[in-house]
């Protein structure tokens, strides 16, 4: 029964939307909670053994009996289901359980004049056709598949087009455009009519309905992306507002604000979707901006483990960067060893198809390069820095990496050929991308021994960035290193952590 929507009881469960509701109201179940529903909905009426529950729940993973049927209590608690004398989920002895309530699958037919939000299977839309294509289009983007990326936009587009006041069909459009804005985000010249679209569309999608909390959630995601904090900030309060325990408007709140904030929205996501590896990655931000890389160390642990069980048993939003970021914090303890073993694990992970997965395939051989570097080895420093550069042809850092090594190895005129292209860089990006512009100068600075000249820039670039996260990794960023021997740099580092409270 892989439908759409469905009612049993007094329940409506929305596949597509990914949530329980009781006369209208969300019924707070985990993610892995909603699975074990949807599995046994699928299935109702047949027996469904506890092997397939624990393949179908955690595939790959050692999980006991014991689990599922704490999966299982749970989730009878959250429907107020009794087990001796069950209206919903019946146990079957040393078996497993059998889904015995009614099920209906919940038709969307054309209203005649009706709010689509009085429609109790697609609140936002009449059109049955138009629902389908955000469902695809949801699930080719939940995949995080580059490939599957202008398919997701073009699903989306199919429903805006059948229904033009589909405001979910808008968020999701939005959505979709943002996530392949940032499989450019970091070239020389992003794609920004692909953001520029996203923020219209999303946008557009909170003017349809200003109670949909998906469309506020979504404008708070495009916005950060454009540096519009102080709104993106404010989006993501109001999608919380009207959706409190929903996963994604905490995990959106998290990203669009700073500091505290951002650390209490994380634990409350994760006390709901603890799976969830991105959120992990934005909690560890915040500690490497105050300069607290034990803290950082800590997250960006669990954070790893979460991420890589996720990839190896091909869970939802497989996430990436938290190897990369744990090397980076290794590497700046001086672990040079433990920094390249974080190093070549991102960079297994790191496969092209994946969202962000060039990028990290990238900083995953910085990363190395700059470690190798720091233990004195520059001939396969500079081998590392070659491979980024195949990622990121006209990567400025990258440049600069290999220009330092191409100098540690006494070839002078490679060494002048890559500063000479970092700087070619350089003047793109302060129309491009202007605070990374910065950074760039500041790393050129250092390796030509400007220190005090490379503080001052980096002082300035926090003076004039908007509230937010911007230069969040200074502490442990690898070209910056010589810097934390200047009296001036402590004042710099001083002022992001300020930043980050």
């Amino acid at each position: 029964m892989a439908g759409e929507s469905f009612r049993f009881g007094p329940f409506l469960v929305d596949r597509h939307g990914y949530r329980a509701t009781r006369d209208g109201k969300i019924v707070p179940l985990t993610p892995k909670l909603l699975d074990l529903l949807l599995h046994l909905i699928d299935h109702a009426g047949d027996l469904v053994t506890k092997e397939a529950l624990l393949d179908a729940l955690w595939p790959g993973a050692n999980v006991t009996d014991n689990a599922l049927a704490q999966a299982v209590s749970e989730l009878r608690d959250a429907l107020g289901d009794e087990p001796k004398s069950p209206q919903f989920i019946k146990t079957v002895a040393r078996r497993g359980y059998r889904f015995i309530a009614r099920v209906e699958p919940v038709d969307v037919q054309p209203s005649t004049g009706a709010s689509p939000a009085s429609s109790p299977g697609a609140r936002d839309t009449s059109s049955l056709e138009a629902y389908r294509a955000v469902t695809e289009g949801s699930l080719r983007l939940e995949s995080l598949d580059v490939g599957e990326l202008p398919r997701a936009i073009a699903d989306f587009e199919r429903a805006v087009t059948i229904d033009p006041r589909y405001a979910l069909a808008f968020a999701g459009l939005a959505s979709a455009e943002l996530a392949l804005y940032e499989t450019t985000r970091s070239d020389n010249q992003p794609q920004a009519a692909m953001l520029t679209n996203a923020v219209g569309h999303a946008r557009h999608a909170v003017a349809l309905d200003q109670s949909l909390a998906e469309a506020h959630a979504t404008l708070a995601l495009v916005l950060v992306s454009t540096a519009e904090t102080v709104e993106a900030a404010s989006a993501a309060r109001r999608a919380v507002s009207i959706e409190p325990s929903n996963w994604r408007h905490l995990f959106r709140l998290g990203h669009a604000t700073w500091g505290d904030e951002r650390l209490r929205a994380g634990a409350s996501m994760l006390a709901i979707y603890p799976d969830f590896a991105f959120t992990y990655f934005q909690m560890a931000m915040v500690h490497v901006a105050r300069g607290h890389l034990r803290d950082a160390e800590t997250v960006l642990r669990q954070g790893a483990a979460v991420q890589d069980r996720q990839i190896g048993r091909g869970g939802r939003f497989p996430a990436l960067g938290l190897h990369w970021l744990l090397g980076l914090v290794r590497l700046r303890l001086d672990d040079v060893d433990e920094a390249l073993v974080e190093f070549d694990r991102e960079a297994s992970l790191a496969e092209p198809h994946r969202l962000y997965g060039r990028e990290y395939a990238m900083y995953a051989q910085q990363g190395r390069g700059a470690a190798l570097l720091a233990g004195n080895r520059p001939d396969e420093a500079l081998m590392a820095f070659q491979r980024a550069l195949d990622f990121y042809p006209d990567h400025a850092q990258l440049h600069i990496g290999l220009a330092l090594a191409a100098a540690k190895t006494g070839d002078g005129p490679k060494s002048d050929q890559a500063f000479a292209a970092a700087e070619r860089v350089l003047d793109l990006l302060k129309s491009t991308r202007p605070l990374e512009a910065d950074v760039v100068r500041a790393a050129l600075l250092v390796a030509r021994h400007s220190l005090s000249e490379a503080v001052a820039t980096l002082d300035t670039l926090l003076v004039k960035a908007p509230p937010g996260f911007a230069g969040w990794a200074l502490p442990v960023e690898p070209l910056l290193a010589q810097l934390h021997t200047q009296e001036g740099f402590k004042g710099v580092l001083s002022r992001l952590a300020g930043r980050a409270a």
